[in-house]
C-alpha cells in the first residue's frame, strides 16, 4: 500500500494546530497540499491522537496560558511511517513539515518533541534549536520516531508492560533567550503533601540542563524573590491546572521577555515508598549530604560501571535515559550534580527507588559499601558489614 491508498482509506488528520492563537489557513493547505488538514477541532485532540504532551499543550493554550505556537504530527503519522520506507514517505512528510511551519509563521527556530499517549520521561528524543528548514525539521522529527523503538525506550516499555503505542511529534517555536527556566509542582513530589509551590529553576538557561541534572538548580522559592510576578503566574496556573487534571501536577515552564511560556502539564509523579528499609547510620561513617530526591534509605556497594544489581548504589555523576536499566535493578541512586526535578531525582520516584542528588561531601571509591537516606540527603560508608 502506497502513502496515497493509506490516507484515502484511513482519511487521517496529519498536522494539528495546538495553540489557539496560531494562524491556521486549511483552505491553502487543502490546495496545495490535498494529504494534508490543519484543525482546531476540540474532538479530535486527545491524548490517544496526539500524545500526552501535545494534549497537555492544546489545554493550557485553551484555558489562556501563555503557550509557544505548536503544531502536531500525531500518532497516526508514526504508524505509516513505520510502515513504509522513509525514501517513499520523504515527499509527504516535506509537504506535512512546510504545511507546520508556515502556520507557525516560519520561525527561525523550533523544538522538536516526541509525545506518547503514556509518558516516558527522556526515552524519546527532543531536539531544540532545529533550523525552522523543511530539511532539518524532517531529519529531527524522522529521529525522534526512530527513538520510540531505541533500545533504552524498548526496556522502558518492558519495564512498564506499554506496547507498540507509538509517538506524535510536536514542532514547536522555540521560546526567546530566557530569564529562567524550570519545573514546578503543585505539591511536594517527594512527600505528596502541601499546598503551594515546589520545585527548580534555573536562571538564564533553557531547561534542558535542568532536566538532565547537568547543574544543580535553584529551590523555586528563590523565583519569588527575583520574579515575583512569575512565581505568582505559576502558583495561580498550577492551581487552574490541577483542577483540569484532577490531580496534583507537575509543569515545565520557561520565563522570557516577563512572560511565563508554559511547555508542558502532566500529572505529578509522586515518589513511591520503598518497602525496605534500614536503621540509619548504625555503624556508619557520615560521609557528606546531598538532596533528598525519593524517600526510602538503601544500602548496597558504589557502582558506576555496568552491569549493576540490586546489591549495588548506583553512582554517577548524573543519570541519562541510556542508564535506565540499571536503575530499574539498583537498590538505590547517588548522584553528584542536578537537583530534586532531574532525570534522576524522576526516574526514582517512579520508580520507589531511594536516590539523593547534588551529593557533596568525601570521595566515595567503588566498592564502598555505603547508605543512602532518600528522605534526608544524609550518606554514611558502612564499616559493620
Amino acid at each position: 500500500m502506497d502513502m496515497g491508498d493509506a490516507l484515502n482509506i484511513k482519511a487521517w488528520k496529519y498536522v494539528i494546530s495546538l495553540t489557539t492563537t496560531n494562524i491556521v489557513n486549511p483552505e491553502y493547505s487543502y490546495r496545495r497540499h490535498g494529504v494534508v488538514r490543519v484543525h482546531p477541532l476540540a474532538n479530535e485532540i486527545t491524548p490517544a491522537t496526539v500524545g500526552g504532551k501535545a494534549y497537555s499543550l492544546y489545554r493550557m493554550s485553551s484555558v489562556g496560558l501563555e503557550v509557544p505556537h505548536a503544531m502536531c504530527l500525531p500518532v497516526s503519522l508514526w504508524g505509516i511511517w513505520r510502515a513504509l520506507s522513509e525514501e517513499s514517505m520523504r515527499p509527504h512528510m516535506d509537504s506535512l513539515i512546510y504545511c507546520a511551519l508556515r502556520n507557525l509563521s516560519a520561525p527561525a527556530l523550533v523544538a522538536v518533541r516526541s509525545g506518547a499517549a503514556v509518558s516516558m520521561p527522556g526515552m524519546m528524543d527532543t531536539r531544540l534549536n532545529v533550523p525552522g528548514e523543511v530539511g532539518a525539521v524532517r531529519e529531527a522529527v524522522e529521529a525522534v520516531f526512530k527513538s520510540f523503538d531505541s533500545d533504552r525506550c524498548q526496556v522502558y516499555r518492558r519495564t512498564h508492560n506499554i506496547g507498540p503505542i507509538g509517538t506524535a511529534v510536536i514542532i514547536q517555536t522555540m521560546c526567546p533567550p530566557p530569564q529562567g527556566s524550570g519545573v514546578a509542582y503543585s505539591v511536594d513530589p517527594v512527600t505528596g503533601k502541601g499546598w503551594g509551590l515546589f520545585g527548580e529553576w534555573l536562571p538564564s538557561q533553557y531547561g534542558d540542563q535542568l532536566v538532565g541534572g547537568t547543574v544543580t538548580p535553584e529551590p523555586i522559592e528563590t523565583l519569588s524573590k527575583r520574579h515575583p510576578h512569575a512565581y505568582r503566574q505559576l502558583l495561580v496556573a498550577t492551581g487552574r491546572l490541577e483542577n483540569i487534571w484532577h490531580a496534583p501536577v507537575e509543569v515545565e515552564f520557561c520565563l522570557a521577555r516577563d512572560i511565563v511560556w508554559f511547555l508542558q502539564c502532566r500529572v505529578a509523579k509522586i515518589a513511591k515508598q520503598h518497602p525496605k528499609q534500614y536503621e540509619s547510620g548504625q555503624g556508619g561513617k557520615w560521609l557528606g549530604m546531598g538532596l533528598p530526591a525519593c524517600p526510602g534509605i538503601a544500602r548496597g556497594k558504589a557502582c558506576s560501571t555496568k552491569p549493576a544489581t540490586k546489591d549495588h548504589i548506583w553512582l554517577s555523576a548524573t543519570t541519562t535515559p541510556g542508564d535506565y536499566a540499571e536503575m530499574t535493578r539498583v537498590a538505590g541512586i547517588l548522584t553528584l550534580a542536578g537537583g530534586t526535578t532531574c532525570h534522576a531525582a524522576v526516574v526514582s520516584r517512579e520508580l520507589g527507588t531511594p536516590c539523593v542528588v547534588g551529593y557533596m561531601g568525601e570521595a566515595i571509591a567503588p566498592g564502598t559499601v555505603i547508605e543512602i537516606n532518600g528522605s534526608t540527603g544524609d550518606v554514611f560508608e558502612v564499616i559493620d558489614e
